[in-house]
């Protein structure tokens, strides 16, 4: 039982854990196919009838995420950190985050294959964000730390 008086069931069905869960306030089905590689799959039917899907590889790493409106790919390095995510969404827009050692360090958004905005991360705290329009770059906005405060727009 869960703090909100839900309930889990856990089965067996060959190499496939069923877990149903249910409780006040959600619905979910959990499935976890485990394959002979050690790598495995987890997918939740959700009260509306959509399906998530995530794919581990063998060392537990989340290697591909699936949802109803987007599809993300993770790629690690040799120690096994998270150096980028790259998200496509169904409206055909994508979003590619680049990692450096654990930390965010860009994000590109493209709408059809062009690119509309990078956002790079700045190790004093700062962020630059350059603006594209028709794949062109055509203003840079500096954010201070926390990226509540616009510390300068500049045009080119």
């Amino acid at each position: 039982a869960d703090t909100h008086g839900g309930q889990t069931f856990l089965t067996i069905q060959g190499n496939t854990i069923v877990k149903p869960f249910s409780s006040e306030s959600e619905d979910t089905q959990l499935d976890v196919v485990v394959e002979e590689t050690g790598s495995f799959t987890v997918e939740r039917t959700l009260p509306d009838g959509s399906v998530g899907q995530e794919r581990y590889d063998e060392q537990g790493l989340l290697v591909l995420k699936k949802n109803p409106s987007s599809e993300t790919e993770y790629r690690y390095n040799e120690e096994n950190e998270l150096v980028s995510e790259h998200t496509i969404r169904n409206d055909g827009s994508e979003v590619v985050s680049s990692y450096e050692k654990g930390e965010i360090a860009m994000v590109e958004e493209k709408e059809a294959g062009r690119t509309t905005s990078i956002l790079h991360f700045l190790d004093d705290g700062k962020r630059v964000q350059t603006l594209y329009s028709e794949g062109r770059p055509y203003c840079d906005i500096t954010y201070a730390p926390g990226g509540k405060r616009i510390l300068s727009i500049s045009y080119r």
